[in-house]
């Protein structure tokens, strides 16, 4: 008996001992799984956070970069629209003959209008990635029937330095007028939608 007395006392002493191991062993691993998964979420979170951050920021950026294209665009309309006002007024003007002043004075206009329409189309071009294509196409189509007005205009204002200007030379300029305003009413609409 003394035997199995000693052997119970050496099993039961090694069983605590293992429990004891294993109590530790239990806290310390659980401590390196929670230390692993709150490094783990720690680092996925810090990823997706700037991740985040990063699209956030280009998303401001173009959505600034897009708000520059409408400011340009709504400035250029503008003045667009009040300047091609003043051009019928010469055409009436000068029926009744030649006149230098309101000749320089549309002259003076026609050169501000292309000054105006080459820094717009600087914009289109450099606002190409940021607005959508058909505001983009809507933009480049203004600037094309506002040249094309133009060639009109000066046209007509040449010829007018040397004769009365008959209907068919006054009528295209009119009609790229009104074509002008309308492709200004489309961005702007389309602005608008955005």
């Amino acid at each position: 008996m003394d035997f199995l007395g000693q052997l119970l006392a050496a099993v039961g002493g090694a069983l605590g001992i293992v429990l004891i191991l294993m109590r530790m062993g239990k806290s310390f691993i659980e401590k390196w799984v929670e230390t692993n998964i709150e490094t783990t979420a720690e680092k996925s979170l810090s990823k997706y956070t700037n991740l985040l951050e990063r699209r956030t920021k280009a998303y401001e950026l173009i959505l600034e970069k897009e708000f520059e294209y409408f400011q340009c665009a709504a400035n250029f309309m503008s003045n667009l629209v009040l300047d091609i006002q003043a051009f019928p007024d010469y055409f009436s003007y000068c029926n009744g003959g030649f006149n230098e002043e309101n000749y320089q004075r549309t002259k003076s206009i026609s050169m501000k209008i292309t000054s105006n329409a080459e820094i717009f189309t600087r914009n289109i071009i450099l606002a190409q990635s940021f607005i959508p294509e058909e505001m983009y196409s809507t933009s480049l189509e203004l600037v094309r029937n506002l040249k094309y007005a133009l060639y009109q205009l000066n046209a007509a204002l040449e010829m007018s330095r040397e004769t009365l200007l008959p209907e068919n030379v006054i009528e295209p300029a009119f009609d790229c007028q009104e074509n002008i305003v309308k492709d200004c009413g489309k961005l702007s609409a389309k602005i608008k939608e955005r």
